[in-house]
């Protein structure tokens, strides 16, 4: 299964996106900051720059997943 989770940087996301790593959860995120996600190292996370009021990046992110957050 392959997640995306939008607002990821903040405390909730970000405890949202542990479990679904420790889950061995593909998760792809979408925010405008990075923020304590460069602490992850794991190659199931993938992170994109961009804010959910961008058409055109939300529209590229959601190719492929299966469960928006």
């Amino acid at each position: 299964m392959k997640t995306l989770v939008t607002g990821s940087a903040g405390f909730i996301g970000m405890s949202l996106v542990n479990d679904l790593l420790a889950r061995d959860i593909e998760v792809r995120v979408l925010d405008r900051t990075r923020g304590g996600l460069n602490d992850l190292r794991n190659p199931a996370l993938e992170i994109i720059e961009a804010g959910i009021e961008d058409r055109q990046a939300v529209q590229q992110v959601v190719q492929g997943i299966d469960v928006i957050f």
